[in-house]
């Protein structure tokens, strides 16, 4: 299995699905405690660096 960039990665459900995350993340800041806080910005980060890569076919 080979990846390469993914050039249109805004286009994908993972990246607008991390966005969101982190987002909520950010919304709920105040209220979380520190865990909750780490959990919630690290599955966010995951997700947008996830959307930045494609699987390629190999021939």
């Amino acid at each position: 299995m080979k990846t390469q960039f993914n050039r249109h990665f805004y286009r994908t459900l993972v990246f607008w699905l991390g966005l969101i995350c982190l987002g909520i993340e950010l919304y709920l800041w105040p209220v979380d405690d520190s865990f909750l806080r780490m959990v919630g910005l690290g599955t966010g980060g995951f997700l947008v660096v996830l959307s930045f890569w494609r699987e390629v076919e190999e021939d």
